[in-house]
């Protein structure tokens, strides 16, 4: 491969960054920074929410029940429409005779309130579900089961979870980190496994690789404000009132819509080493960034050479290796048999 255009293409895609930043206006305050190895296979969303839940046995019931109403509603809605439209249409050919003209405005006016009345029961449907859509099953018993069999001590549910999902349980929340490195070296990772299998050859070359990976950076000061009105950041172990495990699982209620930053505390080697942060997910589903505008974050994606160039510039030059990150006796271990025994 040609080395000189690699890294020309580097340092291409390091002023996209840079660019990214400023847009987002946060070229001074720090930036968040997401590493995906798979442009098009992964979304800004939390791995709880990545795959289909089961309902909850015990609201199972009631819970099929409101979704038949809101759907009859829907198509309720839908044909009134058209009645509407066909109203309208007959309103208009009738005007000049004025007691038929009355009488299609009374069936304009009637059906204006059945319409209105059908979208207030949506909404009233909606609030219901509201609680059983917040917690989907499981999610309270994995919290239990690692909160008993962990053995350790948490000043509040937020670290536990946050434990939780540095061990890989999917949880609500997604992690970023406030530095770059870190970011690239998961978004690199398909990279790294390539190039692993064609060690012996002694020489770089670019892998098949797609879609390409990519890093999303965020305003987290933005996206706060965005979220809760308020541009500070929240460490949520400090908020009592806001305590996961008494919001989330007791009361079932969360006030946040929309993806709430925050910090937690470096409790573990683990999470100091990746300088790890998150993003908390409330009601809504959807991905981070169809729920934020690109004021707030932006996606940069790694051009193959880039990518090839920049894990030399992680592996070689810095050092990084899966032990840095994950300060674990399984990591040491398997950073030391790739070095020397495979």
């Amino acid at each position: 491969m040609d080395w000189q255009r690699a890294s020309t293409e580097w340092l291409s895609f390091l002023d996209s960054v840079r660019a990214a930043r400023e847009k987002l206006y946060c070229s001074i305050n720090k930036a968040w920074f997401r590493g995906h190895s798979n442009c098009q296979e992964y979304k800004l969303v939390p791995t709880l929410f990545r795959q289909k839940h089961r309902m909850d046995p015990d609201h199972a019931p009631l819970i099929h029940r409101l979704e038949a109403n809101d759907c009859n509603l829907s198509d309720s809605i839908v044909t009134l429409r058209g009645k509407l439209s066909k109203a309208r249409a007959e309103h208009n050919a009738l005007r000049r005779d004025k007691g038929q003209s009355a009488e299609a405005r009374n069936d304009i006016k009637e059906l204006k309130r059945r319409i209105h009345s059908a979208k207030q029961g949506k909404a009233e449907i909606a609030e219901r579900l509201r609680p059983f859509q917040l917690l989907p099953q499981g999610e309270r018993d994995a919290y239990v089961e690692f909160h008993f069999r962990s053995g350790n001590t948490y000043r509040s549910s937020w670290e536990c979870l946050a434990d939780m999902r540095h061990c890989g349980i999917p949880t609500r929340l997604l992690d970023w980190t406030e530095t770059l490195s870190v970011a690239l070296y998961f978004a690199l990772s398909s990279y790294r496994l390539a190039l692993a299998e064609v060690r012996d050859v002694g020489d770089y070359f670019v892998p098949e690789i797609a879609p390409e990976p990519s890093i999303w950076i965020m305003n987290p000061y933005h996206a706060s404000q965005e979220a809760t009105s308020r541009t500070r950041i929240w460490d949520l172990t400090l908020q009592n009132e806001l305590d996961y495990f008494e919001r989330f699982v007791v009361q079932q209620e969360w006030e946040f819509e929309k993806p709430v930053p925050m910090y937690s505390p470096w409790t573990n080697a683990r999470m100091a080493s990746q300088q790890g942060t998150f993003t908390v997910f409330g009601h809504s589903r959807k991905p981070l960034n169809k729920q934020m505008n690109r004021r707030i974050v932006r996606e940069v994606r790694i051009p193959p050479l880039a990518a090839v160039y920049g894990l030399r510039h992680l592996d070689e030059l810095c050092g990084f290796d899966r032990y840095t990150l994950f300060r674990d006796a399984d990591s040491l271990a398997e950073s030391i048999t790739q070095e020397y025994l495979s």
